[in-house]
């Protein structure tokens, strides 16, 4: 069967999908953009698809495919996973002269499925002759950025204030003060009059050098269908790309940059401590001062080892419980991230109550065998773990405030019950406050709660935004570390001077600066409070989950207490949401399932303007569920 491209108007033209999943919602979509006249059938539809019906967008058939289905349609699209409904599809399609096509098979198809931007009347197809679905997918974004309602409302704001000021005697230099004014205030023009050739350039160099371009993955911007943007310099609440493009950031770090970009103490004490040395492999007089301010801050923790990373922290610890408890297995929380050591990167195996499998390439089962994954914010099921395995399990890791599935909170008991089911048993409870140490309070998120752990780790603002881990707990546990013990951990830039002064001088702005906290939690219940309106008044779902200055969107309007939960938000209007943002210079975490920050350095008017472009942007994104 011969394979070609089509350019296609199918408006008012009868369009047959054979399928009722996923992939069958998305060329839904495009048919019914494209004005349609939309049949679909299959025995079962996405909710999605139903929806679809309700609005009288699509006609359901709830059957199998059929012999001679394609008869009468103008094209007809197979989106099965049943291969021989798909060649049937295709049999008839010649059979009956009928164009057809088989998702993600070209040998069966006749046509590709462009994708469809459509401007009142027209109706423009976009495709790359079946070479690369993705590019498609990039043009068609490109293209509803350049023209839609909002720029058609700025032409008329600019129009009328053209007609206002012909009758007044204004200099041409002033006019084009006034005219710039609107459109910059209309942020619509951002990302697009703006250049960032510098950090496409960059990108595509990198890809040849890194993997996937980056030495971090969500910094590929993949989740969110965009390019990166490459940062050049951070100052205060904001940050600055290689082609000069200013942007508000709730990154932050990806959280330890409490006190905002180069602050100057911070500087000053990182330039200090480099005229004197960066690095030395032994001991030096900051690694004990540094030790001191964080056992004075964190209540369960005794003694403290200062390690390079929060994944060496996490499995430095990890090996301490083992040592201390002469036992093998860890329960951990799907969704919890603790770093990429072998031990931890393991995902849910089949049943609820057994072992976990590998979740990257290179882990073995060998090493999967000794960890049970539990369900986040789920007491009982910890409860059955432990009845059946609670004589091996040498410790419970936990991030108290989960951070890496967005923002999920504990259930009020969840924290207390860990507690008291691993001192029942004779295991250890570790707490991840890598994110949460010093962020959530000044005492970390144990402090908060008052759940005192066995074995606390931390990093991120501890090194002031230098490279840091630490873990620590008490004495007893801790003196097994090596030389003290025979629980073997050592690092050549543990305890680097550089980052222990930059830790060191964070740590002293934060314990002397009164109430710092709170002011950091006021602007964030403003922030959340005018995103939570942006999206309310445009019919938009949101649920907003928030500790102090840690928040998370998720585009849903179910409760998020869970991983399971977490997955239900809608991760295509999350991409929409932050491709806008970021266009009105607001820099949000490249993924639906991170965490924003605030500052000390955040101020009333990035907070002010960061609402304003939301309720901007959701009136974009509030179209796509028209």
């Amino acid at each position: 069967m011969a394979y070609y491209p089509v350019m296609l108007n199918i408006k008012n033209k009868k369009c047959l999908v054979v399928g009722g999943g996923k992939v069958a919602l998305r060329k839904i979509l495009s048919l019914v953009e494209g004005e349609a006249l939309v049949t679909a059938i299959s025995p079962s539809f996405d909710e999605g698809i139903i929806e679809l019906a309700a609005k009288g967008k699509v006609e359901l058939i709830k059957r199998e495919y059929q012999q001679g289905d394609v008869r009468g349609f103008f094209v007809v699209i197979a989106a099965t996973d049943d291969e021989k409904v798909n060649k049937l599809v295709a049999s008839d399609g010649e059979k009956y002269n009928v164009l057809v096509n088989v998702v993600d098979d070209k040998d069966l198809s006749s046509f590709i499925v462009p994708a469809i931007v459509k401007r009142g009347d027209l109706i423009i197809s976009i495709s790359t002759s079946g070479k690369s679905p993705l590019l498609s997918r990039m043009i068609k974004e490109k293209l509803e950025s350049i023209f839609n309602d909002e720029y058609e409302k700025l032409l008329q704001k600019l129009y009328q204030k053209r007609i206002e000021l012909k009758e007044k005697d204004f200099a041409e230099e002033e006019k084009m003060a006034i005219y710039r004014k609107i459109i910059e205030k209309s942020g619509l023009l951002r990302g697009d009059s703006v250049k960032t050739d510098k950090s496409q350039k960059l990108f595509e160099k990198a890809k040849k050098l890194m993997p996937g371009g980056v030495n971090s993955p969500v910094r590929a911007f993949k989740s969110v269908g965009a390019t990166p943007v490459f940062i050049k310099k951070g100052q205060g609440s904001h940050i600055w790309d290689e082609d000069g493009n200013e942007y508000i950031d709730y990154v932050l770090s990806w959280g330890p940059l409490i006190l905002g970009h180069s602050h100057p103490q911070v500087v000053e004490a990182i330039k200090k401590q480099a005229q004197l040395g960066t690095s030395f492999g032994a001991c030096t007089e900051l690694e004990v001062k540094m030790a001191e301010k964080v056992i004075e801050a964190v209540p369960s923790v005794e003694v403290v080892r200062m390690v390079n990373s929060g994944t060496e922290a996490t499995m430095s610890a990890i090996r301490l419980a083992r040592g201390y408890t002469g036992r093998d297995i860890i329960v951990k929380f799907e969704g919890c991230y603790h770093g990429h050591s072998d031990s931890l990167l393991i995902k849910a195996g089949s049943g609820a109550l057994t072992f976990g499998i590998p979740d990257s390439k290179g882990v073995t089962k060998e090493v999967a065998k000794d960890t049970i994954i539990a369900r986040y914010n789920d007491i009982k099921m910890v409860e059955d773990i432990f009845k059946v395995y609670g004589e091996n399990i040498a410790g419970v890791i936990v991030e108290p405030v989960a951070g890496n599935m967005g923002t999920v909170l504990p259930d009020e008991e969840f924290l207390k019950g860990l507690r008291e089911i691993t001192t029942k048993y004779g295991a250890l409870l570790i707490f991840d406050e890598v994110m949460t140490g010093f962020r959530v309070s000044y005492s970390g998120a144990q402090g908060f709660y008052n759940v005192m752990p066995d074995i606390t780790t931390l990093g991120k603002i501890i090194g002031g935004g230098l490279p840091v881990g630490a873990y620590g707990g008490r004495e007893e546990i801790m003196r097994l570390v090596s030389p003290d013990g025979p629980v073997y951990q050592a690092g050549t830039l543990s305890g680097n001077p550089l980052a222990m002064a930059a830790g060191f001088e964070t740590l002293k702005i934060l314990s002397k600066t009164s109430n710092i906290y709170e002011e950091l939690d006021k602007k964030a219940e403003k922030l959340c409070k005018g995103l939570k309106e942006s999206m309310v008044q445009n019919g938009i779902d949101v649920t907003i989950n928030r500790i102090g200055s840690m928040m998370c969107m998720f585009f849903t309007k179910d409760e998020v207490k869970d991983y399971d939960s977490a997955l239900k938000s809608n991760t295509v209007m999350y991409a929409a949401y932050f491709r806008e943002m970021l266009k009105r210079g607001v820099y949000l975490p490249p993924s639906q399932f991170e965490t924003f920050f605030l500052s000390m350095a955040h101020t009333e008017e990035d907070i002010e303007k960061t609402i304003e472009a939301s309720f901007e942007v959701a009136k974009i994104i509030s179209k796509q569920l028209e």
